[in-house]
């Protein structure tokens, strides 16, 4: 058991030696990866608005409106 353990941190010290210095997204291949996050930042954001945006057009149920009217008096 102990030597899997050993073997598995010796893996992990030559990985992080592959790393560049400047972190994940250093280097002309940090800047693609950037523009590909934020391609897929956008892709996320347009089908999160295609999902929720209708539920913004529904009107308010009349139980929630008589809530806020409770609390709006009470304050």
């Amino acid at each position: 058991m102990a030597k899997k353990q050993i073997n598995a941190s010796a893996e992990r010290k030559v990985q992080r030696k592959g790393k560049p210095q400047g972190g994940e997204n250093s280097g002309p291949a940090g800047k693609a990866d950037d523009t590909e996050q934020e391609g897929f930042q956008h892709w996320v954001n347009d089908q999160l608005r295609k999902l929720y945006d209708p539920v913004l057009d529904e009107p308010i149920p009349e139980g929630m409106l008589e809530l806020l009217r409770k609390n709006r008096r009470s304050r």
